[in-house]
């Protein structure tokens, strides 16, 4: 078996060598972007619809449920105000603010003032220091203090009292540069995502977390540092091998609640990566009986009251005394008397011996009193995520919850009752209700929640928990919305297995519908597993507006592996062989049913996607040559072996079920650089030159459909990662990926 994955490396190696560069390479510079080829009229209307803003939620309503801090991002620009919960009106925030951005959560420390945690260079100290920023909701001006932190920050208390900290080991003086430094320095990448609170632990922007979890390499001492008096108070001593995965203060900042996870290393493993991915990998491939799965076994929530220094926690819970799930997210109740624990299921993979917990298909809800002690759960079917965990909720009374959670091709809010029962599902419009971006008001039971759609680009909301009185508060996308000319029709399509599947066509505003021998592009989302449906999208990555504005459909099918439909849809894409076949052939059946209705017909079907989006293009004009008349595959996976060895191990061995080693041929065939000879579909190439993914095996993907006497196009942008992020990146590529589909499916 090894030598079979030697030969397939080598293989690789030689693919990428021996085939010559084309001419149909084009490297951009975001910093002197090519000029554009579109007409005035179609370059205005193209601008317009890059130019949306995205809202963003960054604090608590104020203790007077008066106002909060949001934040407004457009391309590279970002400006913070304070909006008032009741009409709206808008207090700007200092510009000069964002020099300091937050490294930790904002917490109000009365009602006019919001602090979080930042740093700044010290020149005489040579290194960081750590910077408490106070905001004035009423004037929008800060205050700023220099604070002499004892350790690595990790978390901050609701009522900004106190802070997490890691604290140095009694024979060491940590230096001003290793303050900023994580201490869990064993890093895997799992996933394409992490939590909120494992990019804390890494001191990572927890909006731009990328999917590592991380172990410390030596025993972590956890400390609390008091920003009132400058006390430090030792809280506990995480053995080496420990992972902090979530974590929760209540209200008043007198309880700490956390869960870790440990992993037994020796010393001869404690820095090789590889050796601890493989556990991750075994785990994820079903090996890993749950008695001796460490995942589960050292799965453990603690409580700890911070008003006895020294104590033990109040309690120690271990998943497997609890049930058959492991933690993913803490949050207490407003009177801090509960904690609710968000659970996930471990998925049972078709084919294998046992179950993974690291790539969990289902969750649930457990809750504990303030010492630990069990106090019910809650399960229903609407509480839906997989690894993914798009399902969030959160107490807003001491009996009260809302959760966001995805309900097929809709993202919606829902509200529990503890105490009566109630359940029910909020009327908020149709669309995406962002899982992260909700907040509620203390006192006059409302929730200001982000929303978009097809038809609304993403603006800010509030809706009371009864679920009336829905009021807008933002009007940052306006103009956009009233130039965005599509319509949207739910559709259907009955597979030959004899499932359904629904989602959407997103259409120019004047097309008929049912469509006529129209040119139809279909989207799917990156992942996998991530939830997708209706949603905004105006950008090269998710074109659904930006194309229906130009004249082409764009079809919306969630298939299987999305959330959003129950855990046997999601882990279905894993089950026995099905990864690199199952949706994309889920796929092709649906287009042939659109061409046999009449809605579009060979020559006029395109295919688009970016990561995982982006290999379900790559791997379906692999499949089916003769489907597809264009194609752009964006920062995608093209050779599942080298993903494996360098990139994702676990992830891979989730969805094939094994290693290259002993999966050496379902690599090769799920791998589309290897089967690039079968290319046919005319192929536009966008990729970063940081990708994770390779940019070299792009190229070489690139040149064998050259070689093919396939028109193909690699566009190659400087410094960009997995995603296009600069507004100039994003205009040469949205206007390449209009003008191909233009050409190549006959769009006047």
């Amino acid at each position: 078996m090894k030598q079979r994955v030697a030969l397939l490396c080598l293989t690789a190696l030689l693919f990428v060598s021996v085939i010559p560069a084309f001419a149909e390479e084009r490297e951009i510079d975001p910093a002197d972007p090519p000029p554009t080829e579109l007409n005035e009229a179609d370059a205005t209307k193209l601008n317009t619809l890059l130019s949306s803003v995205t809202p963003q939620i960054l604090s608590p309503v104020s203790p007077d449920d008066a106002a909060f801090l949001a934040g407004f991002v457009a391309g590279e620009e970002q400006r913070l105000v304070f909006i008032a919960v009741a009409d709206g009106k808008q207090t700007p925030v200092d510009q000069a603010i964002l020099d300091l951005p937050p490294i930790s959560e904002y917490a109000w420390t009365s009602a006019q003032s919001l602090v979080y945690l930042s740093k700044r260079y010290d020149f005489e100290r040579m290194g960081a220091v750590g910077v408490l920023v106070s905001l004035d909701r009423t004037t929008g001006t800060f205050d700023t203090r220099d604070l002499d932190l004892p350790g690595f920050p990790m978390s901050l208390a609701p009522n900004g009292s106190r802070l997490l900290v890691q604290l140095p080991t009694s024979d060491t003086v940590q230096t001003a540069a290793a303050k900023f430094q994580s201490p869990f320095d064993l890093t895997v990448r799992v996933r394409p995502a992490s939590t909120p609170e494992q990019a804390r632990a890494l001191g990572l922007d927890p909006r731009k977390s990328d999917g590592v979890r991380a172990f410390a390499s030596t025993a972590v001492t956890l400390g609390i540092f008091d920003l009132r008096t400058g006390a430090v108070q030792k809280l506990t001593v995480l053995p080496e091998g420990s992972e902090l995965t979530a974590f929760a203060w209540n209200p008043d900042g007198t309880r700490l609640a956390f869960v870790r996870d440990n992993m037994a290393l020796t010393q001869d493993l404690q820095f090789n990566r590889f050796v601890l991915a493989n556990q991750f990998t075994q785990e994820s491939m079903g090996n890993l009986d749950p008695a001796k799965n460490p995942f589960f076994q050292e799965d453990v929530l603690e409580i700890f009251d911070l008003n006895a220094p020294g104590s033990p926690p109040l309690a120690s819970k271990r998943a497997p005394e609890v049930g058959n799930e492991v933690f993913v997210r803490l949050a207490w109740s407003p009177d801090g008397q509960t904690l609710l624990a968000q659970m996930q299921r471990p998925a049972q993979i078709a084919g294998r011996r046992f179950p993974s917990y690291t790539f969990a298909d289902d969750i649930m809800l457990r809750f504990f009193n303030a010492n630990g002690v069990p106090q019910g759960s809650f399960d229903r079917p609407e509480l839906q995520g997989g690894f993914f965990t798009y399902s969030i909720a959160r107490f807003v009374s001491p009996d009260e919850l809302i959760f966001s959670s995805p309900a097929g091709p809709e993202h919606k809010l829902f509200y529990y009752n503890r105490r009566s029962g109630e359940f029910r599902g909020l009327p908020t419009q149709a669309g995406f209700a962002s899982p992260q971006s909700w907040i509620t008001t203390r006192l006059s039971r409302q929730i200001i929640y982000a929303q978009r759609s097809f038809v609304q680009p993403p603006e800010l909301f509030r809706i009371t928990w009864e679920g009336q009185a829905i009021y807008r508060l933002t009007w940052s996308n306006f103009e956009l919305e009233t130039q965005n000319q599509v319509q949207v029709h739910r559709v259907a399509f009955r597979l030959t297995s004899g499932a359904q599947r629904d989602g959407y066509l997103v259409q120019p505003k004047d097309a008929p519908f049912p469509p006529r021998q129209a040119p139809i592009v279909v989207w799917q989302e990156g992942g996998p597993s991530v939830w997708m449906g209706n949603t905004w999208g105006a950008h090269a990555e998710n074109p659904t507006n930006l194309l229906a504005n130009f004249g082409m459909s764009v079809l919306v099918v969630p298939l299987t592996g999305r959330e959003g439909y129950g855990a046997a849809f999601i882990r279905a894409q894993a089950d026995r062989t099905n990864f690199g076949q199952m949706d994309i052939d889920e796929m092709a059946q649906i287009v042939n049913q659109m061409i046999g209705r009449g809605w579009t017909k060979h020559g006029k079907v395109g295919i688009t996607g970016c990561s995982y989006g982006g290999y379900f293009t790559t791997q379906s004009i692999t499949r089916y040559p003769e489907l597809y008349a264009a194609a752009n595959t964006q920062c995608s996976w093209v050779e599942m072996i080298h993903d494996f060895q360098f990139i994702g191990a676990p992830l891979n061995a989730y969805l094939e079920g094994g290693g290259p080693e002993s999966k050496g041929a379902e690599y090769v065939r799920d791998s589309p650089l290897y089967n690039a000879e079968r290319i046919k579909t005319p192929t536009l190439i966008f990729h970063g030159t940081e990708d994770f993914q390779p940019i070299e095996l792009m190229q070489s993907f690139h040149d064998q459909i050259k070689a093919n006497g396939t028109p193909v196009r690699l566009l190659t942008f400087q410094g960009e990662g997995h995603g296009l992020g600069l507004p100039a990146s994003q205009r040469v590529a949205t206007e390449a990926q209009l003008l191909w589909f233009r050409q190549y499916l006959g769009v006047k």
